[in-house]
């Protein structure tokens, strides 16, 4: 976890297990990831929806994004997972309008492709498109590797949260408000 006052202008986010909560999907015998484009398919909507960890989670990351919208904090999504099936996903849950389709890149865009999948170097090219410092950028994965390679580059957070079962929690729900200069959504 890398700290700075000064509030960020990006946040960078993985998908499984950093937004999404993946569930143990019985039918299928097999969690639900994003690598799984057939599976992500042929999914019903409270599948969806529980794969973002039920409607309170998902009514606390819509809040979340709107608040950091609203601060002027440009969101993406960096995964391994396949655009192909986080764009619908997100749709379904209507998280989809914080990102916009051009601010998601998964293992099936050749972005991220011919970087050798290496999240950082991809965030290096975004934030340098931008004119972005290390310190105005956020990056928040569940990967130790990926976390390990992006802090050279910008902020970092590891969640490590398990209340919800994987995915951002409370503690890292509060730390990327913090990182936006946001007050605390525990303030009365």
């Amino acid at each position: 976890m890398t700290t700075s006052s000064k509030p960020i202008k990006a946040l960078y986010l993985d998908f499984d297990s950093t937004i999404s909560t993946p569930t143990f999907l019985q039918r299928a015998n097999i969690w639900c990831v994003a690598d799984n484009l057939k599976l992500f398919q042929s999914m019903s909507e409270p599948e969806i929806v529980a794969n973002f960890g039920g409607p309170a989670r998902i009514a606390t990351l819509k809040a979340l994004f709107t608040a950091l919208q609203a601060a002027g904090v440009r969101l993406h999504i960096i995964s391994i997972g396949m655009k192909a099936a986080i764009v619908p996903h997100l749709k379904t849950v209507g998280l989809l309008d914080f990102f916009t389709e051009e601010r998601i890149w998964g293992q099936d865009c050749p972005e991220l492709r011919s970087l050798g999948f290496v999240k950082g170097r991809l965030i290096t090219q975004l934030m340098s498109t931008q004119g972005w410092t290390a310190e105005e950028a956020l990056f928040v994965d569940d990967s130790k590797e990926h976390i390990e390679k992006a802090a050279p580059v910008c902020r970092t957070l590891l969640v490590e949260s398990k209340a919800t079962l994987g995915g951002m929690g409370p503690p890292e729900f509060e730390f990327v408000r913090q990182a936006a200069g946001l007050p605390s959504s525990n303030a009365s």
